[in-house]
């Protein structure tokens, strides 16, 4: 599997291609998944990188985490699983899932 890194904070209104051009420009990017679904109350989304390397990854994290994007300080971290494996399973959230609005608990719906 390859890494993955976790973008929170990222502003509602901020268009997925626009998000995506930005992260591969900073390293060799897989794949870039924007959260659907606002976190509650924030106006905000995640986004779910996966990346071709762990060295790709840290570049990622290294020029975007803590910078302001579209007006919200991003948080830019590797996701690992219990297993200490990179993946979404992390964060309580198996592929084709959202969280529900206000509880933290993942759906079946997909993003």
């Amino acid at each position: 599997m390859n890494p993955m890194i976790i973008v929170e904070n990222v502003d509602a209104k901020v268009p997925e291609m626009e998000l995506q051009e930005l992260i591969s420009g900073l390293g060799a990017v897989e794949s870039v998944q924007l959260a659907k679904e606002e976190t509650p109350g924030s106006g905000t989304r995640i986004a779910f990188v996966t990346v071709r390397s762990a060295k790709h990854g840290k570049a990622i994290i290294s020029a975007l985490d803590g910078k302001t994007y579209w007006g919200h300080v991003l948080k830019v971290k590797a996701m690992k699983t219990r297993s200490g494996e990179t993946g979404p399973g992390s964060i309580g959230i198996r592929s084709g899932q959202k969280l529900n609005k206000g509880d933290g608990r993942a759906s079946s719906h997909a993003w």
